[in-house]
């Protein structure tokens, strides 16, 4: 069964990882893709892998009119907006609160939040009811750990964000929900494994080997695992669901 047969979703921050995978598997399920990315050459490729269906559209979230240039792109191509799954972002650099530089919390709350926001007012005009938004989160918003203030900020202020949107829209009939992953597998894990390890005076094997001691499942999610919920939540079999946050991280944080 096809979720999102006929359907048309954006799907921001479109570069390897959770983008990639929700974009992939929309498309394996029936969507038409807008593909928004600052990478141009990185989202022609990627497009073409989908398919003729797939529509790269240079974005920044942190520039309200290239949200809107995304949005419009994808109304004159397919003709009107289904679903958003906002997914770009920035981490800002590691560092205390008592030492960080206030300028890397601005950098993330106006990509993050701002740009999120900027995301949303771009897409809602052109949306009816039985659309939705999908909000890409993190495990950092609710399990915030020292060092990541700024990224743990951003992140808590989306939880917010997203049970006000859809208090405020979902008398269109438009629901609002989000998903946040835990450590996801793949390159940018590898680059955390490599910054941890020298940290500490270890490998990144054994660095790997103690986080898989911590998830009640024993493994690391992959972007697929998050992927799917993204898609549970987009597709009708969440008719009834809004304003929520669901966790995905293999048990990591239970909350």
């Amino acid at each position: 069964m096809k979720l999102l047969d006929g359907k048309v979703a954006i799907v921001t921050g479109v570069g390897p990882g959770i983008g990639q995978a929700t974009a992939r598997m929309f498309a394996e399920h029936g969507a038409q893709v807008a593909l928004g990315a600052r990478s141009e050459d990185k989202l022609k490729t990627f497009a073409a892998e989908i398919g003729a269906d797939a529509l790269p559209v240079v974005t920044n979230i942190a520039d309200a009119d290239s949200c809107n240039a995304l949005a419009q792109a994808t109304v004159d191509r397919f003709g009107r907006i289904d679903c958003l799954v906002q997914n770009a972002f920035m981490h800002p650099p590691f560092d205390t609160i008592e030492e960080s530089d206030p300028d890397d919390w601005r950098r993330s709350m106006k990509v993050n939040v701002i740009g999120t926001l900027q995301m949303c007012q771009a897409v809602l005009p052109h949306m009816k009811d039985g659309a939705s938004i999908v909000v890409t989160n993190s495990m950092a918003a609710r399990n915030a750990g020292p060092d990541g203030g700024a990224y743990s900020a951003a992140k808590g202020a989306l939880l917010s964000f997203v049970r006000t949107l859809a208090a405020e829209v979902g008398p269109r009939g438009i629901r609002v929900n989000s998903v946040l992953p835990g450590y996801v597998d793949g390159p940018s894990l590898e680059v955390y494994f490599d910054w941890k390890a020298g940290e500490q005076g270890r490998t990144p094997d054994e660095v790997r080997r103690d986080l898989l001691d911590e998830p009640v499942l024993k493994r690391i999610v992959s972007p697929e695992d998050v992927a799917g919920a993204i898609l549970f939540l987009a597709s009708k079999l969440a008719h009834g669901i809004t304003g929520v946050a669901i966790d995905v991280n293999a048990g990591h944080w239970l909350p």
